[in-house]
Protein backbone atom coordinates (compact mmCIF):
# COMPACT_ATOMS: atom_id res chain seq x y z
CA UNK A 1 0.00 0.00 0.00
CA UNK A 2 1.44 3.80 -0.37
CA UNK A 3 2.54 4.88 2.54
CA UNK A 4 0.65 8.35 1.46
CA UNK A 5 -2.69 6.14 1.70
CA UNK A 6 -2.13 4.47 4.91
CA UNK A 7 -3.66 5.61 7.88
CA UNK A 8 -2.40 6.23 11.32
CA UNK A 9 1.04 5.12 10.02
CA UNK A 10 3.87 6.55 11.31
CA UNK A 11 7.86 6.11 9.96
CA UNK A 12 8.94 5.45 6.58
CA UNK A 13 7.58 2.96 3.61
CA UNK A 14 9.32 -0.77 4.07
CA UNK A 15 9.60 -1.75 0.10
CA UNK A 16 9.86 -0.11 -3.39
CA UNK A 17 8.46 -2.38 -6.18
CA UNK A 18 9.76 -2.97 -9.89
CA UNK A 19 7.20 -2.96 -12.51
CA UNK A 20 7.88 -6.72 -12.47
CA UNK A 21 6.18 -6.68 -8.58
CA UNK A 22 9.89 -7.67 -6.94
CA UNK A 23 10.45 -5.95 -3.91
CA UNK A 24 13.90 -4.24 -2.28
CA UNK A 25 13.91 -2.43 1.03
CA UNK A 26 13.28 1.31 1.37
CA UNK A 27 11.04 2.73 -0.52
CA UNK A 28 7.61 4.34 0.02
CA UNK A 29 5.02 1.07 0.40
CA UNK A 30 3.61 -0.33 3.38
CA UNK A 31 3.41 -4.10 4.00
CA UNK A 32 0.20 -4.49 5.82
CA UNK A 33 0.69 -8.04 6.51
CA UNK A 34 -0.73 -10.53 4.28
CA UNK A 35 1.54 -12.71 2.70
CA UNK A 36 2.17 -16.43 0.93
CA UNK A 37 5.21 -18.08 1.71
CA UNK A 38 6.80 -21.17 0.11
CA UNK A 39 7.14 -23.15 3.10
CA UNK A 40 10.37 -24.58 1.93
CA UNK A 41 11.71 -21.28 2.47
CA UNK A 42 11.18 -21.88 6.26
CA UNK A 43 13.10 -25.21 6.09
CA UNK A 44 16.25 -23.89 7.50
CA UNK A 45 14.45 -21.42 10.06
CA UNK A 46 15.31 -21.19 13.61
CA UNK A 47 13.51 -23.06 16.04
CA UNK A 48 11.32 -20.99 18.18
CA UNK A 49 9.82 -17.59 17.42
CA UNK A 50 12.28 -15.31 14.45
CA UNK A 51 11.49 -12.46 12.25
CA UNK A 52 10.25 -13.53 8.97
CA UNK A 53 12.74 -10.20 7.79
CA UNK A 54 15.25 -13.77 7.36
CA UNK A 55 13.09 -15.02 4.89
CA UNK A 56 12.30 -12.02 3.08
CA UNK A 57 16.12 -10.69 2.93
CA UNK A 58 17.23 -13.89 1.42
CA UNK A 59 14.57 -13.82 -1.07
CA UNK A 60 15.40 -10.20 -1.74
CA UNK A 61 19.22 -11.28 -2.47
CA UNK A 62 17.30 -14.10 -5.11
CA UNK A 63 15.05 -11.33 -6.44
CA UNK A 64 12.34 -13.61 -5.39
CA UNK A 65 10.54 -11.43 -3.08
CA UNK A 66 7.41 -10.17 -5.05
CA UNK A 67 4.26 -8.28 -4.08
CA UNK A 68 0.93 -6.47 -5.28
CA UNK A 69 -0.32 -3.53 -4.36
CA UNK A 70 -2.98 -3.21 -1.71
CA UNK A 71 -5.50 0.05 -3.46
CA UNK A 72 -8.19 -0.43 -0.55
CA UNK A 73 -8.61 1.28 3.17
CA UNK A 74 -6.33 0.11 5.94
CA UNK A 75 -4.84 1.77 8.88
CA UNK A 76 -2.04 0.53 11.28
CA UNK A 77 -3.43 -1.08 14.57
CA UNK A 78 -0.50 -1.27 16.79
CA UNK A 79 -1.38 1.24 19.31
CA UNK A 80 -4.72 1.85 21.19
CA UNK A 81 -5.26 5.11 18.54
CA UNK A 82 -4.81 3.01 16.07
CA UNK A 83 -7.37 0.74 16.88
CA UNK A 84 -9.33 3.78 17.63
CA UNK A 85 -8.77 4.86 13.76
CA UNK A 86 -9.64 1.29 12.55
CA UNK A 87 -13.13 1.34 15.32
CA UNK A 88 -14.08 4.71 13.32
CA UNK A 89 -12.85 2.87 9.43
CA UNK A 90 -15.37 0.23 10.43
CA UNK A 91 -18.19 2.29 11.33
CA UNK A 92 -17.89 4.55 7.96
CA UNK A 93 -15.60 7.20 9.45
Amino acid sequence: MPLAAARGRAGPGDFAMAPDGRLRRGGDLVYTGAQIVDMAELDDAPTGAFSLNLVWDRLIARGALRGLVWDGAWCDVGSPAGVALAEEMLTGG
